[in-house]
């Protein structure tokens, strides 16, 4: 036997695991390792040497030509913020989310694209990078994503296909498919795998309510501070416009823009409600909730009324920490309908009127035109972009009642009917099911969410997104979302995140060890040295 005993081998050092407890008997499930932080720190200073070489240029340049140095400038920032989002997908998604929603602000001529395919395109990559690295669980593709291909396809092989009427001026048909389609398909999956943990969706939730600060500040601006508005996007109507009077948002839509208000106001009461929530936040909020009923007034459109009322509705229902204060305003909503019944019940919808009856009838001779043109186009339609036309050259009137012009060469106001009649039968085939499965992944994901009434992510949090998904396909039935870019992208976003929450093991409390004699834990490499040195 020799004298001296050799040291045991240590456990190699591994990354620190990054999982969840699951399981029946609480095991625990690595699905990815946290690897050190000198990488990222070393890209991180990549990124910052880069942004300020490329600035230093843009300085140099900007005193003779104006032009080239900011677009150097823009060049620069933008390198910085793509290399960032590569490290990161959360970074990838927010500046997404934000070139969306300043899509009209942010439209430059002297670049080759608008800034949000850069950032789509970062998102794609820093998905990529995640998956390769095992930070983001590998997404499981079904019928719904299988559905979601086909659907595309089936919208580029219209766009290929001959058709008699070409494609929309103001809407051609590779916007359809590329914001009306494939980037709110790729948000979806982008949700399920990349916005993942607590951590993430907390980051995610107050970037809405910085979208959302920011709408209800140009609402109200664009009728007190014209001139502080940015983007401008009511420039172009005439004071006799329908949508003059009108808060349009930065979106130029007083129904998107309505959408982001309803929707930032309720999650602003669900963070201000939040026990982990500090003071200055929580009043901030409350403050801008109170200012953001203001902005939603002045939308002065029947759908945002109509979803503001779903919403309280639906939040009394699903979200017991905003229940008292939901059921609060839908008492005084009453109450003030009643006060200014005479504003109300007119047709002066400038003033705030809901009865007037030219909208309605625009979409009824609209309704007449579709119904006539599927019959026409059963399988296949008449080309993806192309509603404009049909309803332009083939306008039906609903009844004789209806004038014949009203609703003459508009857009579809009915998602689906606008579907059948550029896709055909084919294309609300595959569509409808997208639905259908969603809506059922939905109410799985709300079943199987984590209870509890203090957590910020938990049951009531993801019944909150379930029901704006679902809100979102009942707002089609006034309007095509395919032209709504940013809320169409950030309803499948919010789906996606909730659908996410179900596929991944739920996260149980973690289970103590017992301590050692004397009160002191030990790691299973410390054991193992302790022990060589007892047996010294």
């Amino acid at each position: 036997m020799p004298d001296t005993i050799s040291p045991p081998a240590l456990p190699r050092q591994r990354p620190a695991p990054v999982g969840e407890w699951n399981g029946p008997d609480g095991g625990f499930m690595a699905s990815r390792y946290e690897h050190g932080s000198r990488g990222s720190g070393v890209r991180v200073t990549g990124v910052v040497l880069v942004a300020i070489v490329l600035l230093a240029a843009a300085i140099v340049v900007v005193p003779g030509t104006v032009g080239p140095g900011l677009g150097i400038a823009a060049v620069g920032v933008g390198t910085a913020l793509v290399l960032a989002g590569l490290n990161s997908p959360t970074i990838a998604v927010l500046l997404l989310v934000f070139t969306l929603f300043l899509r009209q602000g942010l439209r430059v001529e002297a670049l080759p694209a608008e800034p949000y395919l850069f950032a789509f395109a970062g998102v794609l990559g820093a998905a990529g990078v995640a998956l390769s690295r095992r930070r983001s669980r590998a997404p499981q593709f079904g019928a719904v994503e299988g559905l979601m291909a086909m659907f595309v396809l089936w919208c580029i092989f219209s766009a290929v296909l001959p058709h008699p009427y070409p494609e929309s001026d103001g809407t051609p048909a590779h916007y359809f498919i590329l914001l009306g389609v494939f980037v709110p398909f790729t948000l979806y999956i982008v949700g399920r795998t990349v916005i993942d943990n607590d951590r993430t969706i907390t980051v995610f939730l107050w970037a809405l309510v910085g979208v959302w600060v920011y709408s209800v500040a140009h609402s109200i601006l664009q009728f007190h501070a014209k001139g502080l508005a940015w983007p401008a996007t009511f420039e172009n109507y005439s004071a006799s416009a329908s949508w003059s009077n009108r808060a349009l948002g930065v979106f130029g839509n007083p129904v998107e823009n309505g959408y982001v208000l309803v929707l930032g106001f309720v999650i602003a009461l669900f963070i201000a409600r939040t026990p982990s929530t500090r003071p200055l936040p929580r009043v901030f909020l409350y403050a801008m909730a109170v200012v953001s009923l203001y902005a939603i007034y002045l939308t002065r459109t029947r759908v945002v009324y109509l979803v503001f009322a779903l919403v309280l509705i639906g939040a009394v229902f699903l979200v017991p920490r905003v229940r008292a204060i939901c059921a609060s305003m839908l008492g005084a909503s009453v109450v003030a309908m009643v006060a200014f019944a005479p504003v109300l019940l007119t047709d002066d919808r400038n003033s705030g009127g809901l009865l007037s009856s030219y909208e309605i009838q625009d979409r009824l001779n609209m309704i007449a035109t579709a119904i006539w043109a599927i019959g026409e186009k059963p399988i296949a339609g008449w080309g993806i972009a192309r509603f404009d036309k049909v309803n332009t050259y083939h306008h039906q009137q609903w009844s004789q009642e209806i004038p014949w012009f009203r609703g003459y060469g508009i857009e579809a106001h009915f998602m689906e009917l606008g579907i059948t009649t550029e896709l055909g039968f084919v294309g609300l085939a595959l569509w409808l099911p997208i639905l259908i499965l969603v809506w059922r992944k939905l109410r799985t994901a709300v079943k199987l969410a984590r209870p509890g009434r203090d957590l910020l992510v938990g049951r009531e949090l993801i019944a909150m997104f379930a029901g704006f998904g679902v809100l979102w396909t009942i707002v089609g039935f006034t309007v095509d979302l395919r032209f709504l870019s940013f809320a169409n992208a950030m309803a499948w976003l919010l789906m996606g995140v909730v659908v996410g929450t179900a596929d991944r093991p739920q996260v149980a409390p973690v289970p103590e060890r017992a301590p050692e004699p004397g009160g002191v834990h030990l790691a299973e490499d410390e054991e193992l040295y302790l022990r060589w040195v007892g047996a010294r």
